[in-house]
């Protein structure tokens, strides 16, 4: 799509958030391809410092209440600098159902203060800080029925303990490392590893 098209649907989508104030908002979804790395033109094009935007978007999306949050975007900065993905996503009580597809995103772990609402969690291509956030999961959604997790960089052991948790899937195809996963639930029906190891 080109940048101008682009430019007068980010406008278009900033009057949109803004007009909804406090309002309810039933599902946000938000998909934006930014450039990648065999395409950062010079000088760059706006799209490329559009991350600041995106968040704000996504921040106001929680303030309209949004029960399900869709997010599927890339972002590729010129220094090697991740993005930082949101925290107060996980702890917004409104949400019930998160979907995140993010090239270039690191998740940090989120405050164990707040209990997350949160029935279905879905991350792919994002890097994790550490491996505290899935004891976050364990100890914060404990309301949580389905969690799916596919090209996760950053960990080697998933360690996850829930009450709530019926259905588990963890993808995988460029494993460069041994991985370690314990999942325990009394609830678990489904558990779905497809993982290939690289050579």
């Amino acid at each position: 799509m080109p940048c101008e098209v682009r430019l007068k649907l980010v406008n278009a989508l900033d009057r949109f958030l803004l007009s909804r104030g406090y309002n309810e908002m039933r599902k946000f979804t938000l998909v934006w391809e930014g450039h990648h790395e065999d395409e950062v033109e010079e000088p760059p094009c706006f799209c490329v410092n559009e991350s600041f935007r995106m968040i704000t978007w996504i921040q106001n999306a929680l303030r309209c209440n949004v029960e399900k949050l869709f997010i599927d975007m890339t972002f590729y900065d010129r220094d090697g600098e991740l993005l930082a993905f949101p925290s107060c996503v996980f702890n917004c009580a409104s949400l019930r159902s998160l979907v995140v597809e993010m090239s270039f995103t690191v998740v940090k772990t989120p405050s164990f203060t707040f209990s997350s609402n949160l029935e279905t969690l879905a991350l792919s291509d994002v890097d994790i800080a550490d491996e505290g956030f899935f004891k976050w999961i364990s100890c914060s959604c404990k309301l949580l029925k389905e969690l799916r997790l596919a090209g996760l960089n950053g960990i080697d052991n998933i360690t996850i303990e829930s009450l709530s948790l019926e259905k588990f899937s963890y993808i995988h195809f460029e494993v460069y490392e041994t991985c370690r996963i314990n999942i325990s639930g009394e609830k678990l029906e489904e558990i779905h590893i497809n993982c290939s190891r690289v050579n």
